[in-house]
């Protein structure tokens, strides 16, 4: 067992992960907003798209069904099975087909093609295990630095999907900041990396599992 600590760049926020890592092929493969489908060589395999691709002059290939030429994310986003603010999709390999349609969707405009030798369709990947949610209201404070008020609710961890990703045997343990230092904004940052953490990583019974303290 190996220990593995990441200082993120969030004010606050780090996380120690305890694992042998011998299964980090279950893990979503991070990719970039002009990857195509044509550069992954695996079917079915699950990406991890980076924020705001709709900012770049991606190329995207058809509709629904896509040209293997075209940009994995680009694609993903005009499919609308990715927002703006990035995540997992599962990339499924096809034969290559005639008749490329253009179209525009979700702030991405897809062109025509007449033919290409491979394609790809796109999909969410099932089991997104947990949803952060907190009921703090204009700051999150703990209750001592707000003298006269109710303590706040913690962040709550809604119950975890059966499953879980039992190739990826780990056990995270993270700690939020929420003293007034560092805001509202950056609170909720730090909500939406574990989010994406725990849904990437697929926590659920047979693992990995997390545990979270809110400082």
């Amino acid at each position: 067992m190996s220990l593995l600590s990441v200082l993120l760049p969030l004010t606050g926020l780090f996380f120690l992960i305890s694992s042998s890592f011998g299964s980090e092929s279950s893990v979503p493969y991070p990719i970039t907003c002009v990857t195509r489908g044509a550069d992954l060589m695996d079917d079915a395999v699950v990406v991890l798209c980076p924020p705001d691709c709709t900012q770049w002059r991606v190329s995207v290939f058809g509709t629904g069904i896509y040209a293997s030429v075209s940009s994995v994310c680009g694609a993903a986003v005009h499919r609308g099975v990715l927002g703006p603010s990035g995540g997992p999709v599962r990339v499924h390999r096809l034969q290559g087909r005639h008749s490329y349609m253009s179209s525009y969707a979700h702030g991405i405009q897809s062109q025509a093609l007449s033919q290409w030798t491979a394609s790809f369709s796109l999909t969410k990947p099932v089991n997104v295990p947990l949803e952060l949610t907190s009921d703090t209201s204009t700051t999150a404070l703990p209750a001592a630095a707000q003298p006269g008020k109710k303590p706040l609710k913690k962040p709550s961890v809604k119950k975890a999907l059966h499953g879980g990703n039992k190739d990826c045997q780990m056990d995270i343990a993270m700690v939020m900041d929420s003293s007034n230092n560092i805001g509202q904004r950056r609170f909720n940052l730090q909500k939406n990396f574990v989010t994406k953490l725990a849904a990437m990583l697929r926590v659920g019974p047979t693992g990995p599992h997390v545990g979270l303290i809110q400082a």
